[in-house]
């Protein structure tokens, strides 16, 4: 079902099946401890997680980014923004990290609830543990990131460090947008489409749950919600041959 969506190979049967996961998100939530609530638009996403941060009661820990080095041609929009936190609130990972435990080992797109958080002025000691479903209490840490640029020197290759910096590696997240989520895997996603469908949207959006079951919609897909781009169709026929 999924590679016929990427092509845009849908027909009414399997357009009844997806669409027989249409749910209030209300309903959706009572079904699912933790899940992504996923739109198209920044717009509709910030609102929701700003309301949603600020709905939790209790203390919000502020992570800042700890810029050590920066060139003066490199972006700085492109750093990492201060995160805040509270305990209690969904959280969603950033970072592949392959731990020496269990506990210190997890993927780009896990999320969970924040079960504890220390935050005490020292990023070598700060942490943050998340409890996510399935894969169990996940301790997240600030991760030191070098941006480099390569150069060629005579026969050599020369790296520069343009910019290095450490930042907590997890957001508060009840939403995000579908751009955002390509390539991570979520434990359950609520889908708003809204209006604005740009070609794939579907495609991705869909992808990323783990199964049809932990899929909702906010309304019924239609035929013309699928949008299949002309690039992906020639790899995919090109890949076939």
């Amino acid at each position: 079902a999924i590679r016929r969506i990427s092509i845009g190979d849908i027909d009414q049967e399997l357009l009844d099946y997806f669409n027989q996961r249409v749910v209030t998100e209300q309903e959706f939530a009572s079904n699912f401890s933790t899940y992504m609530y996923m739109s198209p638009t920044n717009k509709i996403v910030d609102q929701r997680n700003k309301e949603y941060l600020e709905s939790l009661s209790g203390k919000a820990y502020k992570f800042s980014t700890i810029v050590e080095k920066v060139s003066s041609d490199f972006n700085k929009k492109t750093l990492p923004k201060d995160v805040e936190l509270k305990v209690g609130s969904q959280a969603m990972i950033l970072v592949n990290n392959y731990g020496t435990s269990d506990k210190y080992t997890y993927s780009n797109g896990m999320c969970g609830e924040i079960e504890s958080i220390t935050c005490n002025g020292d990023e070598s000691t700060s942490k943050v543990v998340i409890n996510v479903p399935k894969h169990g209490k996940k301790v997240v840490k600030y991760r030191q990131i070098d941006v480099m640029e390569v150069d060629v020197v005579g026969n050599n290759i020369v790296y520069e460090t343009k910019c290095s910096y450490k930042y907590m590696p997890c957001v508060p997240c009840k939403a995000i947008t579908i751009h955002k989520s390509q390539g991570k895997t979520l434990n359950a996603t609520y889908l708003n489409l809204d209006k604005w469908i740009p070609d794939s949207i579907v495609y991705v959006a869909i992808s990323r749950a783990e199964n049809l079951e932990s899929i909702g919609l906010s309304r019924p897909l239609t035929f013309s919600d699928f949008k299949p781009n002309k690039e992906s169709i020639d790899f995919i026929s090109n890949y076939d041959v």
